[in-house]
């Protein structure tokens, strides 16, 4: 019979200790060590060198030079089993260098840094002076360049001192020139100047300059007399050399001041702006650079007597008077008046005129006119009387300024004599001036500029005033049943601020109207007329920019 067979402990444990030495018989596999790198690329870049310092554990990859580093992809193979930190593959900025962990197998790690760098572009060989100029000369003179013989040559004014020019020089880029631009120069003889290109490749050129010859130009271009008003400008015959000009018969032709001008770098004696005899033939010689002269002969006659000078006992007066004044009064109920008088320095006639209008009715004044001989004694004109042609005092004139005078009617009679003021006359021109020199207010001169309007006044309609001439005068428009109507129109601001105007040179309307102005704004005034010295309460004008 069997028995069951129960092991005892000491049994087992024996039969453990058996197959644990069975098992520790087998030998366990090895861990690689392996973490370099290799084959490293970037994607996309054609590395021009790939180095490796050992010392530093640092490879150096040389890239074209331009190529953009701020996102470069590197690629590279590790070991088996080995990984690194950053990945391959992964994007940098390769500005700076860029470190890599690599860890093995057996979790050994190995630091590699990377650096990218950029091929130095190849050196310019360009050594070409491509400007050469004098700016020390009005215009500034360039010289003429030949590349092909690398010669520069340059002309200056025949007076020019060739001893110091300074030269702007312009070369190849990254090339250098020696001397060097702005640099004085002697240049009395040639000069040569050596251009050297970045990769140190040099060129010469040579750079001349010359004298021009000098001008042999000889002639009276311009020859006038500017102290006398009007000016004077003679005629020139070049041909014969005869200059000729007539003057104002009272002229004094024994101290003439001539303005001459010239050939350019010639020279004239007698010299201009220096007073001559005129009252006998005045020869002028005309001296060019070049040191060859020609003779003028100026010629110079008065025209017929001024008869005003004969007439009129004071010689300052005849200029005073010369022109045309005028004044405008108020005439009966809606009308006005305006008269004129007419004086010219050439002839005793005075010229009187009167235009008489209807205001509100007619745009178009009615106008007389009639002449008087006359003649003026201690500030009285006397005229020639219409019936028997006798003189008889007429009015008396009183100086206010070079463009004003006081008017007083004459009535006389066997046992009386009485003047009547009729008022300040004011001569009447067509000299164009800036409107700086009418306003020395600032504050209205700069607001006085461009279009202003006002729809209505009176019986007109779209009124307008247009200063944009920046001028002594202003454009006025205005629609008067339909047709519009622009008139030309002088104006100034007097010293005590009052903007006065009168219609351009027209002894129609010859006389200052006066109104002030009032500034509410940059783009709003208002103009209050002024009569008898006093200003109306309401506007006249309304105007609006």
């Amino acid at each position: 019979m069997l028995k069951p067979f129960f092991p005892s402990i000491s049994f087992l444990l024996f039969v453990l200790l058996v197959v644990a030495s069975c098992k520790s018989s087998e030998p366990e596999p090895v861990k690689s060590s392996q973490k370099e790198i290799s084959s490293l690329s970037l994607d996309g870049v054609t590395a021009v060198t790939v180095l490796f310092d050992v010392a530093s554990n640092t490879y150096i990859i040389t890239v074209p030079a331009g190529t953009d580093v701020k996102a470069l992809q590197l690629k590279f193979t590790l070991p088996q089993g080995a990984t690194s930190k950053p990945l391959s593959g992964a994007v940098h900025d390769f500005t700076n260098p860029v470190t890599y962990t690599v860890t093995a197998e057996d979790r050994s790690t190995k630091t590699f840094t990377v650096k990218v760098v950029l091929q130095d572009a190849p050196k310019s060989s360009e050594k070409q002076i491509t400007s050469f100029a004098l700016e020390g000369f009005n215009p500034i003179i360039k010289g003429s360049i030949d590349q092909s013989k690398r010669t520069i040559t340059a002309i200056v004014p025949s007076d020019a001192s060739l001893t110091a020019i300074i030269p702007t020089i312009l070369v190849s880029p990254k090339a250098v020139v020696s001397p060097a631009s702005g640099v004085a120069q002697d240049y009395t003889n040639p000069v040569k100047y050596t251009v050297t290109a970045e990769d140190g490749s040099t060129q010469v050129y040579e750079i001349k300059i010359e004298k021009a010859p000098k001008s042999k130009d000889k002639q009276i271009l311009a020859f006038s007399f500017k102290g006398l008003t009007p000016e004077v400008k003679a005629s020139i015959n070049q041909s014969n050399r005869l200059i000729a000009a007539t003057l104002p018969a009272y002229a004094n032709l024994t101290a003439l001041v001539p303005t001459i001008e010239v050939s350019a770098k010639a020279t004239v004696s007698p010299a201009s702006g220096v007073a001559q005899n005129f009252l006998n033939t005045v020869n002028y010689t005309v001296t060019a650079e070049d040191g060859s002269t020609q003779v003028y002969e100026v010629k110079v006659s008065r025209a017929p007597a001024v008869t005003l000078a004969d007439v009129v006992d004071d010689p300052a007066l005849v200029e005073y008077l010369h022109g045309t004044w005028g004044i405008y009064v108020d005439g009966e109920e809606q009308k006005f008046d305006n008269y004129s008088y007419k004086f010219d320095r050439s002839s005793k006639v005075m010229r009187y005129e009167n235009y008489y209008n209807d205001f509100y009715y007619s745009s178009y004044p009615e106008r007389s006119s009639i002449d008087y001989t006359i003649k003026i004694e201690n500030n009285i004109i006397f005229r020639t009387a219409l019936l028997n042609g006798t003189y008889e005092k007429y009015a008396r004139i009183e100086k206010v300024s070079n463009d004003e005078m006081k008017l007083f009617w004459i009535w006389e009679t066997e046992n009386s004599y009485r003047e009547i003021y009729i008022g300040v006359l004011t001569k009447t021109s067509n000299v164009e001036k800036a409107a700086s020199d009418v306003i020395k207010d600032n504050q209205l001169l700069n607001v006085l500029k461009g279009v202003w309007k006002q729809d209505k006044y009176s019986i007109y309609d779209n009124i307008t005033f247009d200063f944009s001439s920046g001028k002594n005068y202003y454009q006025y428009g205005y629609e008067f049943q339909g047709a519009k109507t622009i008139d030309k129109m002088e104006y100034k601001v007097d010293e005590s601020g009052v903007f006065n105007y009168r219609r351009w040179n027209s002894s129609f309307d010859p006389s200052w109207k006066k109104y002030h102005v009032e500034i509410i704004s940059e783009s709003e005034i208002k103009l209050y007329k002024i009569v008898d010295g006093k200003r109306r309460s309401t506007p006249d004008y309304h105007l609006r920019r």
